[in-house]
């Protein structure tokens, strides 16, 4: 058995970074993010172009998923239907693309450091409890492959394509939430 598990995926962080730091496409509906990124000095580059950086944030924001999944899946917080590579490697990252213009990548460095201080000591260790093995197994049998959790805030189960789970790393570090997110997936399967 082979699941893969994805913490934090960089390209998908950092526009996590950037959404609650220029406070945009918060029409997106999107957790919150545990713990919170402080800005440093990051700001929207120019606030009159406020629509277009919106834009180019949520199409980013599809091709990080893209790269990510394999098969159809939705755009987390989104409606909108897409079709995935699961290339991570034909990605392009924001800065390649955009610039550093308004992005602080000092600070999106210190956050990821938080975030890894606060939950890689706990990684795994729900996955490993005997009350989730059996579950894990389970969504397994039935196709999954890929655990992606993100520093979202709370109990978080989003299923991806036929063969992904999206999770918060809290979801992932408690015994009984991460077996409720597995069951959720199983649940969430096509018949």
């Amino acid at each position: 058995m082979v699941l893969q598990l994805d913490l934090m995926p960089r390209p998908i962080l950092e526009l996590l970074y950037l959404r609650r730091a220029w406070r945009i496409a918060v029409d997106i509906d999107l957790p919150g993010l545990d713990p919170l990124p402080e800005i440093g000095a990051s700001t929207l580059p120019d606030a009159a172009d406020r629509f277009l950086w919106e834009v180019r944030w949520k199409k980013k924001w599809k091709q990080a998923w893209s790269a990510q999944t394999a098969g159809q899946y939705r755009v987390p917080g989104t409606d909108i239907l897409a079709c995935g590579t699961g290339h991570v490697q034909e990605q392009e990252d924001w800065t390649s693309e955009f610039g550093r213009a308004g992005f602080d990548g000092a600070a999106l460095t210190r956050w990821e450091q938080k975030i890894l201080g606060t939950y890689e000591r706990e990684s795994l260790r729900a996955a490993h409890q005997e009350q989730v093995e059996p579950v894990i197994i389970a969504a397994w049998e039935r196709g999954l492959e890929q655990v992606t959790a993100l520093p979202w805030v709370g109990f978080v189960s989003q299923r991806l394509g036929g063969s992904q789970l999206v999770t918060s790393l809290s979801t992932l570090n408690d015994a009984q939430r991460f077996r409720t997110a597995l069951a959720q997936w199983i649940k969430d399967s096509p018949q």
